[in-house]
């Protein structure tokens, strides 16, 4: 949307400007709540890692308090001062060194916690039920003490060590140390706030997803686990199409440039216009309507076929490349049709177009994907950025993903503190509910697969997750393999939301507890996909060569974007669609050189995928 407003000159399309100003608005205030939320869960988080840093210097601390106090009384009892009952004591009834170092850091760090509390109350109307919905008994008795409804002496002492989880803690807390107490409940929140036990009823990432899935309609027909497939998984019958996968043997980069025939280009975009075109008659149908829905019908296309086709393999030259309009005379044209006409759905739809085209021209059939993160530095800052929880850098992650091919399947901007396994709903709604790939495995490094992620794809699509896994064999007990096959219906429902919508999938891997009628259904997913990865450790799949080949790719995308190093030089509501144009440059370039049969692949074995023999700038 700021995209078509920048399209728009200030003294025309009053309405629209109006329009569109106004979604932006709702848009960001929508995003922000949920940014404000995620900001208090990072700095319960940062708070948590200072005390973290300091425990075992406090902790050392008194300890040796404690041994000079000890050395002290039996100094005096051997000189008779005291009784030898006062030395036992002391042994016996003390509170541990760990519950007391914890009071100590909590008390260091009160007013920090006292500032987030503050900002918790103001965003929640000081926990109204208007605004918030607790899903725990638990969570209930702790919202309760925050909102002043109940008080601390009013709780029994099971409610009291179902906060504190310390005997010694809830006697500290019974002599009178509120603001102890005051830390320990603003922590406990937050905590069930990211988990999923407390929920914002106008959130998008912090709602109530049970109440979602719960109310989701769904016929028979459209349950894509039936309660045979059901039993058999559960059984350890679960059948693994696990195809011979392709071989590779790469080249190194030099040997890949040693003997080819160089290609500028614009003769590559000129050579695969066409033949995308060719092979989809409704090509520029299928554009105009993307626009005029993206749009709501708010601009009309004023461009025919062939300048529309010219401007807008240019514009992804132009965005796939990683220039700027003041970078070359020639990119000062294209802003206008950047703005107006290309956005992320305009690039899905031809990435569908070149996925189309590569079928008709080859006997490719594409049987997994391969998944891996590319981390991205930024120079344009936002306030909605964050820090790289490992490398410490700002910027971006891209998330992508590969056929066995190599040609590129999937490309995404994503947190830099997300996991692969997070996403991998939008990648799978993408290649097999956009692309029509009808792909059965996905793979990647151990980060790309978790229980819930193996069972989000099962249940999506038939997936099977066969990525690197750390996970440990689980053997599910009978009652939990009962509860599972009570609640066919509900794991169906999972999927066809999450068919609707790969943002869901997010959601639901990012908590731990979604709850439908007082039952925790996340956790049955974790079971469910327990059962997957049990039968995937049991396989031999030898994908070590497949979750190398993605870096190959990786480096492949890291040329087509070497201007500035790589640098993302654009601003951050743009990100996502320069890498989405860097990946269909990728696809470009694999088309052209399948047509072209130039040798490739007896450079890097099965796959044409090689961008080194295209001159990617030639100045004028």
């Amino acid at each position: 949307m700021r995209s078509l407003l920048a399209s728009i000159k200030s003294d025309v399309g009053i309405a629209v400007q109006v329009r569109l100003i106004f979604e932006i608005q709702v848009c960001f205030f929508v995003d922000f709540l949920d940014f404000l939320i995620e900001q208090l869960i990072l700095n319960k988080g940062r708070i948590y890692r200072l005390m973290s840093d300091k425990r075992a210097k406090v902790e050392n601390r008194l300890r040796k308090e404690r041994l000079s106090e000890v050395g002290a009384d039996i100094s005096d009892l051997f000189h008779g001062y005291i009784e030898k009952e006062r030395l036992f004591n002391r042994f016996t009834s003390q509170t541990s060194i760990e519950t007391l170092a914890r009071v100590v850091l909590l008390k260091s760090h009160k007013n920090a916690y006292s500032k987030l509390l503050n900002i918790l109350r103001s965003l929640t109307a000081n926990f109204s039920e208007d605004v918030i919905e607790v899903h725990h008994d638990t969570a209930e008795v702790i919202i309760g003490l925050l909102r002043g409804d109940k008080t601390w002496n009013s709780l029994d002492v099971k409610q009291k060590q179902s906060i504190l989880r310390d005997e010694d803690l809830v006697g500290i807390i019974d002599e009178g140390n509120s603001e102890v107490l005051s830390c320990i409940l603003t922590n406990r929140a937050i905590n069930h706030i990211k988990s999923g036990k407390i929920t914002f009823k106008s959130s998008q990432q912090f709602r109530n997803m049970g109440a979602l899935i719960e109310s989701l309609p769904i016929s028979e027909e459209e349950y894509t686990i039936s309660s045979g497939m059901l039993n058999d998984m559960l059984e350890n019958k679960l059948e693994i199409a696990a195809e011979p996968y392709p071989e590779f043997n790469f080249a190194s980069e030099s040997e890949m440039e040693d003997g080819i025939k160089r290609v500028y280009f614009q003769h590559v975009m000129d050579k695969v216009v066409e033949l995308v075109k060719e092979n989809n008659p409704d090509w520029f149908d299928m554009h105009k309507e993307v626009f005029f829905e993206t749009t709501d019908y708010m601009f009309e296309l004023t461009y025919d076929e062939n300048t529309f086709s010219k401007l807008f393999y240019e514009a992804l030259g132009f965005m796939g490349r990683n220039f700027r309009y003041r970078d070359d005379d020639r990119f000062l044209p294209l802003e206008y049709f950047i703005n107006r006409y290309i956005s992320e759905q305009s690039l899905d739809m031809e990435h569908y177009f070149l996925h189309n085209t590569l079928l008709k021209l080859t006997n490719t059939n594409n049987s997994l994907v391969i998944i891996d993160t590319k981390g991205e530095i930024s120079r344009k800052k936002s306030i909605l950025t964050t820090i790289h929880g490992r490398y410490r850098t700002v910027g971006y992650t891209d998330l992508r993903a590969i056929f066995d091919s190599l040609f590129p399947a999937y490309s995404s901007k994503c947190k830099s503190s997300d996991s692969e396994a997070m996403h991998i709903i939008e990648i799978l709604n993408h290649v097999n509910g956009f692309l029509n790939a009808n792909i059965g495995v996905y793979v990647g490094d151990c980060h790309t697969t978790s229980k819930v992620a193996a069972a989000m794809s099962y249940l999506s699509y038939h997936v099977i997750a066969a990525g690197r896994t750390k996970i440990k064999t689980v053997e599910l007990t009978k009652s939990m393999k009962e509860k599972i096959k009570a609640n066919l219906e509900l794991l169906n429902k999972v999927g066809k939301l999450l068919r609707t919508d790969g943002g869901y999938g997010t959601i639901i891997a990012s908590k731990e507890h979604i709850y439908v009628n007082g039952m925790n259904i996340r956790a049955w997913l974790d079971d469910f996909g327990s059962v997957i990865l049990t039968k995937i450790i049991g396989e031999d799949l030898q994908i070590d060569d497949l979750c190398n080949s993605i870096e190959t790719s990786h480096r492949s995308k890291r040329v087509l974007r070497i201007i500035e190093r790589g640098v993302t030089r654009t601003k951050d509501y743009n990100v996502g669609i320069m890498f989405k144009a860097s990946e269909l440059l990728m696809c470009i370039v694999y088309i052209h050189n399948i047509v072209e049969n130039r040798g490739i692949l007896k450079k890097i074995g099965e796959t044409p995928m090689n961008v080194h023999d295209v001159i990617l700038y030639a100045p004028v």
